[in-house]
């Protein structure tokens, strides 16, 4: 649970969460006026994150996938899909992801679109779209983005890990069901230990 920490760490730094195909989704309100899709517009992705378009063009190359919500005709948000390479610079871990693992990240809100509930509505239109190639989605954040808590767990994707740092150290604590929190910690070359 969000802000417990066990006296036996460190620092707690973040949450894991992993959407597996079969599972559900719940419904969520709908939102007419919102469309989500992929993008290959670097410039106006580069734009809206601020980034250089270069940056925009490596990620593409590197096998990610961006998406964009539109309201209207204005761009309200967007996020990334990784197929083949996953970087947490946070952890310093940086993988070429096993076939059929889609890591879901960046994803930003602008801010004249907050509060609207489009992040849970995002990753969903995300899993939709993918989840025939996709075997299994991942995604996380530090401990202190709570707007990103709350949309996942809205989304309906699961937690199933805790990040920590024990003397500086990443360590992986996972929660049940113990399959998939060991397989996240394979997946972010982290030491493992349940809960």
């Amino acid at each position: 649970m969000i802000g417990q920490q066990p006296v036996t760490h460190d620092m707690h730094v973040g949450y894991f969460y992993t959407w597996w195909r079969g599972d559900g989704l719940p419904d969520l309100e709908p939102f007419p006026e919102l469309k989500i899709e992929q993008s290959h517009d670097v410039e106006l992705l580069a734009r809206l994150s601020d980034l250089p378009e270069s940056t925009i063009q490596k990620r593409i190359d590197l096998g990610n996938r961006p998406y964009l919500a539109w309201i209207d005709e204005s761009p309200a948000a967007y996020g990334w899909s990784a197929w083949e390479h996953m970087e947490i610079g946070e952890l310093g871990v940086e993988i070429e992801l096993p076939d059929g693992d889609h890591y879901l990240w960046d994803f930003r809100t602008l801010p004249d679109f907050r509060g609207r509930g489009i992040y849970p509505h995002m990753l969903q239109a995300i899993i939709l779209a993918e989840k025939t190639i996709a075997k299994r989605f991942w995604i996380g954040h530090d401990l202190d983005n709570i707007a990103s808590f709350k949309g996942i767990r809205k989304a309906g994707i699961p937690v199933i890990g805790e990040v920590w740092l024990r003397d500086g150290v990443p360590v992986c604590i996972g929660h049940e069901p113990r399959v998939r929190s060991e397989m996240a910690a394979r997946l972010l070359s982290l030491p493992f230990e349940m809960r």
